[in-house]
């Protein structure tokens, strides 16, 4: 359970400065990635990232570990897919379906949708 003081599940570093909301998937091996739908979010191991044209069909990415791939930090940051790393254990804390937000700017994932509005 989320207490609504502290939504954070956990912290990590952003790639870039975007947010995404989507339905969680795990991502194991290669044949997980066909099953991702359009606005996915995923928890995706580091050997599967280059996997660009599945990748993209994706509101955020979550992985466990750092990525130091120049290939695929260009690819985040032309499609600005929202994209959190060093997030530990994150496929033991998040289960398949959970709607979750990546806030890629503060590197945080949340469980639950977020509203974000611009005020002017």
């Amino acid at each position: 359970t989320v207490l609504p003081r502290n939504p954070y599940l956990v912290q990590g570093e952003g790639l870039n400065s975007t947010i995404g909301v989507g339905k969680n998937h795990i991502i194991k091996e290669v044949r997980d990635l066909k099953k991702i739908s359009y606005g996915d979010v995923i928890i995706c191991p580091k050997n599967l990232l280059h996997h660009f044209d599945d990748l993209k069909k994706t509101k955020g990415i979550i992985i466990e570990g750092s990525v130091t791939d120049p290939k695929f930090k260009y690819f985040i940051q032309l499609t600005q897919i929202p994209t959190v790393t060093q997030i530990s254990h994150a496929s033991k804390i998040l289960r398949n379906g959970d709607i979750v937000t990546v806030h890629a700017k503060k590197g945080t994932i949340i469980k639950g949708s977020i509203m974000v509005h611009n005020i002017f």
